[in-house]
């Protein structure tokens, strides 16, 4: 507008307001006569499952043929709203409708993720007991001896080391307590990829561990500032850098 109001009014080049207009729109947006701009609309239809932040983060499935089912982390929207809370409470209808599984078997194939939650139990003690010890620092018979140290403290976490133990023998019928078959909850194997993403994000919502880096990274850097210790802050980031080195070489693989 401005160039166009230039070329067209006479003695322009004496306006020396319009010349300092021009002047300071071309420093700061450069020349934007021959840039468009458009912005199409998006079509959602074929999105059926999904989360949102709106609403204090909000988690929507309906693509299962029954009446959808929302999710919110926030609990006095979920209660105001007549919807489910984003916690354990959750764990019952996903099992119920399709969207979420109990099948110990599945974890043999999936024994990195069970690592995980294994060694998140041992750093919730470590980091009230040895809050400055670098536990991964240590050697193998330095850390056996830690836990040995604490392990009336550990029964989460030695009960899933049993379990793990159980799967890479090849043993069939594995055993879990019940606390422990609720952690083991997993998306159903036939869910289609995004839905798969969704659901694994509400149970990753639900259990924490530091892979919830990947979806909930305002949560995890307050957390890791103001709460955790150096054990769980050491674990959290080699586990991290470990995950994304995985899914990088797995990406180059299938590509």
């Amino acid at each position: 507008e401005f160039v166009t109001e230039f070329i067209r009014q006479e003695n322009s080049y004496l306006d020396t307001a319009l010349i300092e207009k021009i002047r300071v729109s071309r420093e700061g947006a450069g020349d934007l006569r021959k840039r468009s701009l458009i912005i199409r609309d998006y079509a959602y239809s074929d999105v059926r499952n999904f989360y949102s932040r709106a609403f204090g983060g909000i988690f929507v499935l309906r693509s299962r043929n029954t009446k959808p089912l929302i999710f919110c982390r926030d609990p006095k929207v979920a209660r105001r709203h007549g919807v489910g809370i984003a916690d354990m409470q959750a764990l019952e209808p996903l099992v119920e409708h399709g969207y979420a599984q109990r099948d110990v078997d599945w974890w043999k194939d999936n024994l990195y993720r069970l690592r995980i939650i294994a060694e998140s139990f041992l750093m919730d003690v470590l980091d009230k007991e040895e809050p400055d010890l670098e536990f991964l620092s240590l050697n193998s018979a330095e850390q056996k001896a830690l836990i040995q140290r604490h392990g009336d403290k550990l029964g989460m976490y030695l009960e899933f080391r049993r379990m793990i133990r159980a799967l890479e023998n090849g043993e069939k019928h594995v055993r879990v307590s019940e606390d422990i078959a609720e952690i083991l909850i997993h998306p159903t194997h036939d869910l289609t990829p995004v839905t798969r993403e969704v659901v694994g994000q509400l149970l990753t919502y639900i259990y924490g561990g530091p892979l919830y880096y990947r979806h909930q990274k305002t949560e995890f850097a307050r957390a890791y500032a103001r709460l955790w210790k150096t054990p769980r802050r050491q674990w959290a980031r080699i586990r991290i850098r470990e995950h994304y080195d995985l899914a990088s070489k797995s990406s180059n693989t299938l590509s």
